[in-house]
C-alpha cells in the first residue's frame, strides 16, 4: 500500500490538506481510493480569509456582495476534491490578486 498526502498551494501563504491518495492492492489489480481531509477545503479556506487583515480603506460595493463572490471563486477554484483532481498546479485566480478601484 502506498499513501501519498495531497496538498493544493493556493498562494504563498496557503497549502491545503486536500486528504489522502491511497494505492491499494485488490487480489492482481491496485485500486486508487482518495480519503477526503478531516476539515474541508472550502472550511481551510474560509478560516485562512478570516485571519486575513481587513483591507485599509472603503471598497466598492457591498460587503455581502464581495463575500459572495470571494466564496464563490474559492469554492470553484479551491473548494472541492475535483478542482484538486483534475489540476492541482492551476495558478491563483489573477482577479483577487488585484486592488479595487
Amino acid at each position: 500500500m502506498l499513501i501519498t498526502r495531497l496538498r493544493v498551494r493556493a498562494n504563498d501563504q496557503l497549502v491545503l490538506d486536500a486528504g489522502l491518495c491511497e494505492r491499494v492492492e485488490r487480489g492482481r489489480r491496485f485500486e486508487i481510493l482518495i480519503r477526503p481531509p478531516k476539515v474541508t477545503l472550502f472550511r481551510q479556506v474560509l478560516a485562512y480569509l478570516r485571519g486575513k487583515p481587513d483591507p485599509p480603506g472603503r471598497l466598492p460595493g457591498s460587503a455581502a456582495g464581495r463575500e459572495g463572490v470571494a466564496a464563490a471563486a474559492s469554492t470553484l477554484r479551491w473548494g472541492s476534491s475535483v478542482a484538486v483532481l483534475l489540476d492541482c498546479d492551476k495558478p491563483g485566480w489573477s482577479a483577487a490578486l488585484s486592488r479595487p478601484v
